[in-house]
Parts: C-alpha cells; sequence; structure tokens
C-alpha cells in the first residue's frame, strides 16, 4: 500500500501495482455522509496476506495449519 494526500490534505492508502495484481483494489461507495473510496481484497489476496504474514508483520508467527481454509 501506498500513502497518498488527497487534494484537502487528507492521507489515504492505495494498492501498489504489485497489491492490485494480488487482487487488491478500490471501489467507490456510497454512504450516508456521502461518497468515499473502498480498499477491498480478493480472497486470493486475503490468501496471500494469511501465508505472508509473518513476512509482513515482524513478531508475527503463524504456522499454514493455522488458515482454516
Amino acid at each position: 500500500m501506498l500513502t497518498r494526500t488527497k487534494d484537502d490534505g487528507r492521507k489515504r492508502k492505495v494498492p501498489t501495482r504489485e497489491g492490485m495484481d494480488l487482487g487488491i483494489y478500490m471501489e467507490e461507495r456510497h454512504g450516508y455522509r456521502g461518497d468515499y473510496e473502498a480498499v477491498l481484497y480478493t480472497p486470493k489476496a486475503q490468501l496471500y496476506i494469511l501465508k505472508h504474514l509473518a513476512d509482513l508483520v515482524p513478531g508475527t508467527v503463524m504456522e499454514e495449519d493455522d488458515i482454516p481454509f
């Protein structure tokens, strides 16, 4: 994920090209407070994150058997 600054000065996270290739994408949504962009993860991206959690978050220990699917 990359951090981008919007025109109004607020920061947001957006997927990198590699993230998009894994299945992380943004979608515009409409809520009662107005329009916003949501970051979504396909099942493929979620599984990648679970399998590589120890690489992504230092100090995390997760075994293949810990993934229930």
